[in-house]
């Protein structure tokens, strides 16, 4: 069921924002490239996420991003740092700025699904 929701949210946020500006905000106001290490993960059709790098090729993200991604049987996750970023809103593949994609990820062992949104 959970997952029905947040497919469900993530439709929505994706339809209304696609090709909206991925942007960091600072104070309230878009900093343009002031977070240059912020990235966008996105699943094409499934879910997206925040998160940040950590290494020339590690991306920092929450657990329950990852979590249900090898039993959904994900292929790859696209990911972008730009300030700017679009997304088409039928197909959810990237349809403007520079992304990377991957098939490799990992979530922490630790991380319990049942406790979330009230991980420690």
């Amino acid at each position: 069921m959970r997952r029905v929701l947040l497919a469900l949210v993530a439709m929505l946020v994706v339809a209304l924002g696609a090709g909206a500006p991925a942007s960091a905000v600072t104070g309230g106001t878009p900093d343009g490239n002031g977070h240059p290490y912020g990235a966008l993960l996105l699943v094409p059709g499934l879910t997206f996420c925040s998160g940040t790098l950590v290494d020339e090729d590690v991306v920092l993200t929450a657990g329950h991003c990852t979590d249900g991604w090898n039993l959904l049987k994900v292929r790859e996750v696209w990911v972008t740092f730009d300030a700017f970023a679009a997304v088409d809103p039928v197909t959810w593949l990237p349809t403007g700025g520079t992304w990377y994609r991957t098939s490799r990820w990992s979530t922490h062992p630790s991380y319990v699904e049942a406790n979330w949104p009230f991980t420690t």
